[in-house]
């Protein structure tokens, strides 16, 4: 199941949509995340978080197609704490992200509190440019996590 999702493709819905199936697959994607976060994640090991595995997940937050799975990588960090560098630099290249910037930070601001507060903080200091080091301090402090 985890393979399927990760493999997803975009979906190009039918011209005329008469039964409004991009508006359906958008309210699926939108759920995605959460499924991924509640029912997919929870029961796999570090083993199965592979390095491709992380790249696919990461590939359909970037790539615009599935931006709520930001919602899923807390599940991800915890097994795999190398990916908090993924998570910023996924804020660092803001800019190249197909989905609207401010909705990805909001998702991802929505899910600091989740995050081990030290290493998101020391991976933002470490790999952070001014503008992502100034969003995680924020975000934390917001939080009420204090990783001093």
């Amino acid at each position: 199941m985890f393979d399927a999702i990760l493999s997803l493709q975009p979906f190009v819905p039918p011209s005329p949509d008469i039964a409004n199936a991009a508006a359906k697959n958008k309210y699926a994607l939108n759920l995605l995340g959460q499924v991924l976060a509640k029912a997919i994640m929870p029961p796999l090991e570090e083993a199965d978080y592979t390095n491709d595995r992380v790249d696919l997940l990461f590939h359909l937050i970037e790539g615009g197609l599935a931006p709520s799975v930001i919602g899923a990588l807390p599940s991800l960090i915890r097994v795999r704490h190398d990916v908090e560098t993924r998570l910023v630099d996924l804020v660092n290249n803001l800019d190249r992200l197909a989905e609207s910037k401010q909705e990805v930070l909001a998702r991802v601001r929505s899910r600091v509190p989740s995050y081990e507060a030290r290493s998101l903080r020391r991976a933002s200091d470490e790999y952070g440019n001014v503008r992502t080091r100034k969003f995680f301090r924020e975000a934390l402090t917001a939080a009420g996590a204090h990783a001093d």
